[in-house]
């Protein structure tokens, strides 16, 4: 009995020990595509599937004091594309989705390009449970800009699920 249980227990800890050290595939893209796109990596221990979103904003010199600006506004779904703005700290939003129907998931996201430092997520890194939908703010913030232009890049969501329902009780995720 003594050694059934040795074995057991020797057998948690390594399960655990490669939970943690398990490196992720590489997910960030080779190159930015400019439309929406899913795709799915797994190592040992978890599933990755990534949605991929065109990411883009203009800011533009703001124009006299009493002169009127364009500003543009999109409202695409396959893409984030937060239009033209005057670059004197605007602040914008869009909204990005999720609904999880299945086992609980870890959700990331992250940004690539040239409008990484203007991206800002109002939630990140967490855990989308069973049944659980959330609604993430994407924020175009203009205040971190270093020039007036064109900025581009994608805008990643990350969902992380395990490749073995055991492994759900060692992270927590229930």
């Amino acid at each position: 009995m003594k050694k059934i249980t040795l074995v057991i227990i020797t057998m948690v800890i390594v399960v655990a020990i490669l939970a943690v050290m398990s490196i992720p595939p590489e997910l960030a893209p080779d190159r930015i595509t400019g439309y929406m796109m899913t795709m799915k990596k797994s190592d040992l221990m978890f599933v990755y599937e990534v949605m991929r979103y065109p990411a883009s904003g203009e800011i533009i010199k703001p124009e006299g004091f009493n002169e009127s600006i364009k500003v543009g506004i999109a409202s695409d779904t396959d893409a984030l594309n937060f239009g033209r703005v005057p670059g004197n700290g605007s602040y914008l939003k869009r909204y990005v989705h999720l609904n999880n129907t299945k086992e609980a998931l870890k959700v990331s996201l992250k940004a690539y390009g040239n409008i990484t430092p203007l991206i800002e997520f109002d939630e990140n890194d967490f855990v989308l449970h069973k049944n659980e939908s959330v609604e993430i703010g994407i924020v175009f913030n203009t205040v971190n800009a270093k020039a007036y232009g064109n900025y581009t890049g994608e805008i990643d969501i990350i969902f992380k699920k395990p490749q073995y329902g055991f492994l759900y009780s060692f992270l927590g995720w229930t």
